[in-house]
């Protein structure tokens, strides 16, 4: 009845106009799309951390800036006093996008001393030149509008990139540059989203056709599937523009998901026409089979697929957010573009001699063979089992936003020579806030001169020196002594902010009630870093005091907090989906035993992973902690077409014959899933590989659950002989 109606030809020409006219206001949202390569789309705005930290760099003028790091020639150094330097600046300052370029200036420090008294400042490293003076630092500020945006971002520094390839021949001694800074790593985000979406969209595109057309004579078939594919995506990306969804570099999954997905899908009602055609009946009659026996657990793997994706809107990150909204999106469209559209394309498919016949001989031979050893097979799975488990247990969040990319990445090199030449880019700041402003006192001007808040800062700097990932530490204390100043002359300076330099107004804010203590790390991970805090928290603790040390900051730390708040709320969705999962099952089939098996054999295959994954050294990160949910969604969908199709009260060879009949279908999705996850293989992106890698191996042993221990459990619970 419903595919009488579904083909019939007036229907036929309303979904026509409906998908059409939907289309054109798809492609108005399309042509919204914006690609957000800022490292904060990863933030909630109203993130607390997130929030204390860019007022902290408003504060104290620390707005995000393009690192240029210049490396001598070996046989070089850079001396104190270089015009060339001096040009190098001057040529970027004149750069329209460029608003200011500050570091290393060899003239800076002999201009600072008015700050002294006399002329006997100490003399110490002011951090821009490498102690062996092999490499500076220049930092470059842009004007707002200059980074507004994806598209201004990449102009902007590639303006800057363009200077330093046309005129570095100009310079003597000779220099190499690299990119660091948080600028850097917005363009290394913006670099990495475009790679991925070259190379996955022809990817898909190759590798599908491949596919379809050896298993996929049929044009008609073909063109049916291509053609739900492309609506059903064309649909997504107009959602995305039309919501402002945030496209950041994680985003890149997107296509490769939606579209393995959409053929996955699509193919069930391919293999059921062939199944039917093989049973004798014709075009139509098999189309009208295929549909009937079909929809209903294309419709509830739909449904616990979108649900599985739309668990992700419980992240606290906006793009992954929108990763799950999006894809839930296009799995419910796919669901009805295949019923108004594929359909009436299929039923005009001629079946070809070469591919009516579906093999079902392994299959049957292989739920023999399993039948005959399910001791065996049912022992090593437990076995198997218990150890993943006992792994998972041991799994520990772990992430490091620093190594998102892979050695060859401008980001990854500049990141190795800033370890090489200074003290890395593993930094934290804590804003230290005098007793004035902390009491809600009127401020005099000179709040961070009081003596008591000179000694706690002290006091606190030592303890840090004292800790074993700390490298260096740099406050107010040094910079007092770095130009001599007495307690006096510290108050008349701070009286008169017009006197600091560049490197002082970024250590002390604008009304002198807080200063910054900035502590240089060794390369940490995230988890490494939140212990480091938490240990500094508990010093703060118990040596409480009146002057204020606020939270490390920086964005190795927010990004920490996010991956590792991300993770926690990943596994209280992934528990919502395993119950979603537990009723679906349970209330289709009528059967709590069956409801917790479909929950065993999709849970396992996870298990198993993430206990392969522990054994291999990963950890929970923003990657490997969205897989979870994502997976389950999508891992169950064959389980559906299994349980669904099958009634366990027929005897043991029927189990069996619709049992073999289901697993083409299930064999040749599960391949397509494997083969799709696999191009985010190459991506730029860590947590896309891990992603890709993670999901790859549970498509893969979720099909061996599906094709041995599913089968062979269904049968011992309908309590038949297998024939």
């Amino acid at each position: 009845m419903l595919a009488s109606i579904l083909m019939a030809r007036k229907t036929e020409y309303v979904s026509v106009v409906c998908w059409t006219a939907l289309c054109l206001l798809a492609s108005i949202g399309v042509s919204r799309l914006a690609l957000n390569a800022d490292y904060s789309a990863y933030f909630a705005k109203d993130d607390p951390l997130y929030t204390e930290f860019k007022d902290f760099q408003h504060e104290f003028s620390r707005q995000d800036e393009l690192i240029l790091l210049l490396e001598a020639e070996p046989e070089n150094t850079f001396p104190l006093k270089d015009d060339s330097i001096s040009r190098f600046k001057a040529g970027l300052s004149e750069l329209a996008a460029v608003k200011r370029v500050d570091g290393y200036n060899p003239n800076e420090f002999e201009s600072a001393m008015s700050l002294a008294l006399s002329h006997k400042a100490k003399s110490v490293n002011i951090g821009f030149i490498s102690p062996d003076a092999k490499a500076i630092i220049l930092s470059v500020s842009f004007n707002a509008e200059a980074i507004k945006g994806t598209k201004a971002l990449l102009e902007s520094v590639s303006s800057v990139n363009r200077y330093i390839e046309q005129f570095d021949t100009h310079f003597t001694p000779p220099f190499q540059v690299y990119f660091s800074g948080a600028l850097a790593l917005n363009w290394q985000y913006a670099s990495v989203l475009k790679h991925d979406l070259s190379w996955f969209i022809p990817g898909l595109a190759i590798m599908f056709s491949v596919i379809l057309l050896l298993v996929v004579r049929e044009k008609m078939w073909l063109l049916g599937i291509a053609t739900s594919s492309m609506i059903t995506i064309f649909l997504t990306l107009g959602v995305a523009g039309w919501g402002g969804f945030i496209l950041a570099a994680i985003s890149g999954f997107i296509p490769v998901v939606i579209v393995s997905l959409c053929v996955a899908y699509a193919v069930h009602l391919y293999f059921g026409w062939r199944n039917a055609l093989d049973e004798g009946a014709d075009e139509q009659q098999a189309l009208q089979q295929s549909l009937s026996t079909n929809i209903k657990p294309l419709f509830w793997g739909a449904l616990t697929t979108a649900m599985g994706f739309f668990l992700l809107v419980f992240s606290p990150s906006p793009p992954i957010q929108d990763f799950g909204k999006l894809v839930a999106f296009a799995v419910m469209v796919n669901f009805l573009v295949n019923l108004t559209i594929l359909l009436p394309i299929a039923k005009r498919a001629k079946p070809m001699v070469c591919s009516q016949k579906v093999s079902r001989g392994f299959f049957a031979r292989l739920q023999v063979i399993s039948w005959h050893y399910k001791t065996l097979f049912l022992g090593s799975g437990l076995l198997l089992s218990l150890l993943a488990i006992y792994s998972v247990s041991s799994l520990k969040f772990d992430d490091d936003a620093m190594n998102y990319f892979p050695g060859s990445n401008l980001f990854s090199q500049s990141k190795l020579k800033m370890e090489q030449h200074f003290n890395g880019v593993n930094q934290l700041y804590y804003v230290v806030v005098s007793e004035e402003r902390e009491a809600h006192k009127a401020f005099d001007g000179v709040g961070i001169a009081q003596q008591d808040y000179v000694s706690r800062v002290n006091q606190f700097s030592r303890f840090l020196r004292k800790q074993e990932e700390v490298l260096q530490v740099h406050s107010i204390v040094d910079w007092i002594r770095l130009y001599g100043l007495g307690a006096n002359r510290l108050s008349q300076v701070l009286s008169a902010p017009k006197q600091l330099n560049a490197q002082a107004r970024r250590l002390i804010n604008a009304d002198a009630s807080a200063s910054v203590v900035t502590v240089d790390l060794i390369p940490m991970t995230a988890a490494e870093l939140i212990s480091f805090e938490e240990k500094v928290a508990e010093w703060k603790l118990q040596n409480d005091s009146e002057i204020s040390i606020g939270q490390g900051l920086s964005q190795s730390m927010i990004f920490a907090h996010l991956s590792l708040s991300n993770a926690k709320t990943m596994l209280y969705s992934f528990g919502c989906a395993l119950l979603f999962l537990l009723f679906i099952v349970t209330l289709l089939k009528n059967s709590f035993k069956l409801g917790g098996l479909a929950l065993a054999m999709n849970l396992l295959p996870l298990i198993w992973v993430f206990g392969l994954w522990q054994w291999l050294g990963g950890g929970l990160s923003l990657g490997s902690a969205v897989v979870m949910g994502m997976m389950l969604g999508i891992i169950i969908d064959d389980s559906l077409h299994l349980l669904l199709k099958v009634d366990e009260r027929d005897c043991g060879k029927g189990l069996s014959r619709t049992l073999t009949s289901v697993m083409p279908a299930v064999a040749f999705t599960s391949l397509l899933l494997f083969f799709g996850f696999a191009l985010g293989l190459s991506s730029d992106f860590f947590p896309i590989v891990e992603l890709s890698f993670l999901s790859m191996l549970i498509v893969a042993f979720a099909f061996l659950f599906d094709l041995i221990m599913l089968p062979m459990l269904m049968t011992l619970i309908a309590g038949r002989d297998h024939d």
